[in-house]
């Protein structure tokens, strides 16, 4: 198992793939928080002066990575790359469960992750000191990574639903589509759907889908206000151990091409 990982570690490292999505995430945080506010500024817009004056918290960026879109789809290209490119059963042939390639391949995935959310969280934080009035508030620098950490969590679960497209149904295409859905918002509009049919049904206003959905509670929760947290730390578990254990069951009953 152990070498299987580490198999899958070099994987994600050699697809190009990996280096573009830190690229696009590292020019994205230069032009959003550097380019941007330098060209309003310009422009000379009242409101948007008074927008780059509001004070920031450093500890509340390194808690916001940005561009996970892209991780989601690096993630998403390495995980069915073997399978892709026919090396698949060569590699699970040579194990005793099968289930075991699913597995080391989330393992790889959380490592990246979680490598990818720190650098974002960070590059977001100190590119936004060059436009905007930044406070360095250590004293919260705990509560933001432990945002992080649970952020990390719920990517986790994000990703194990990715897997399973991708390992359990082998359909990447699928994968990609659930990817733009999830991690750029649009699925909100089928949770507004979801959320009128339930509140005609009875359901108090209060209950939202949001609150319970793990690509919303990525962007929502925060440790710092308060925000979602327990919820967030329950959904990502279930969402992890569900797709994950359907995903592997699904591998082991298929018969590997």
């Amino acid at each position: 198992m152990g070498n299987l990982i580490k198999m899958d570690l070099l994987k994600i490292r050699k697809i190009k793939i990996t280096y573009v999505a830190f690229l696009v995430m590292v020019i994205y945080d230069l032009l959003i928080n550097i380019a941007a506010p330098l060209l309003f500024k310009m422009i000379g817009s009242a409101e948007i002066e008074k927008e780059l004056e509001k004070t920031i918290g450093f500890s509340s960026l390194v808690g916001k990575p940005t561009m996970t879109m892209m991780m989601f789809f690096a993630v998403t290209a390495f995980s069915y790359m073997d399978i892709a490119n026919g090396y698949i059963k060569n590699i699970a042939g040579q194990l005793a469960n099968k289930g075991n390639v699913v597995i080391s391949k989330l393992t790889a995935a959380s490592i990246y992750c979680l490598i990818f959310m720190i650098i974002s969280g960070v590059v977001n934080a100190f590119t936004s000191c060059v436009c905007y009035k930044v406070t360095f508030d250590i004293e919260n620098l705990p509560l933001a990574l432990c945002t992080l950490l649970i952020k990390w969590m719920l990517a986790m679960g994000l990703c194990a639903i990715f897997v399973f497209f991708t390992n359990g149904i082998k359909s990447n295409v699928a994968a990609y589509i659930i990817v733009a859905l999830l991690s750029t918002g649009a699925a909100g509009a089928a949770y507004l759907g979801i959320n009128l049919g339930l509140h005609k049904l009875g359901i108090s206003e209060s209950f939202t889908v949001n609150d319970y959905a793990p690509d919303m509670l990525f962007d929502s929760v925060d440790v710092i206000n308060g925000e979602l947290v327990a919820n967030g730390i329950v959904v990502a578990l279930v969402c992890f151990i569900l797709f994950t254990f359907l995903a592997v069951s699904m591998f082991n009953k298929k018969d590997v091409k």
